[in-house]
């Protein structure tokens, strides 16, 4: 059955900090002590997607990840050594229409075939986007309903900017 590191912890940056060869990024480093982690469980192997773009944003013509996260499943590959018996890493990459672009779609279709499951390809990828697509809607109208909250008690709305990896996680925020 799957292992999914849902939570990381502060021993998991800790991790990453001494077993990198290198000094990362503070999410490089996290990242590299839950990779460690799941190691740990006995997996057979261990899934390290290398995100080259992401959904852009606001009609930005790119989105294009750091060089470092472009490269983490061969930075923790070689950090990691002998410990997995297999990596996956697909190379995943986001066209303008998100995560219905066609070079998803494909990035998306080329994993399924590497896993030898290109027949349920269709329909499992046709599920995952319409629930991305509902989540998003859910986050526009919980940030409308908040806007609308702050207008209705005459409260000044605060923006919190940043990247999603840092703001959203208790380790690195």
């Amino acid at each position: 059955a799957p292992v999914v590191a849902d939570r990381a912890t502060p021993t998991d940056l800790k991790r990453g900090i001494q077993e990198a060869n290198v000094s990362f990024c503070a999410p490089m480093q996290l990242y590299h002590g839950v990779a460690s982690r799941l190691l740990d469980t006995g997996s057979d192997c261990l899934f390290l997607p290398m995100l080259c773009s992401l959904p852009s944003s606001g009609g930005e013509p790119h989105a294009v990840t750091c060089p470092i996260v472009q490269a983490s499943a061969d930075l923790l590959r070689s950090d990691l050594g002998s410990r997995a018996t297999t990596v996956i890493s697909p190379v995943i990459r986001f066209g303008i229409e998100g995560c219905r672009s066609e070079l998803f779609r494909q990035s998306c279709r080329d994993l399924a075939s590497e896993l030898g499951a290109v027949d349920r390809f269709v329909p499992a990828f046709e599920a995952a986007v319409r629930l991305q697509t509902q989540f998003e809607q859910t986050c526009k109208q919980i940030g409308e309903r908040a806007l609308a909250y702050c207008r209705e008690q005459g409260l000044p709305p605060v923006v919190v900017l940043g990247r999603p990896y840092t703001l959203h996680n208790t380790v690195l925020n």
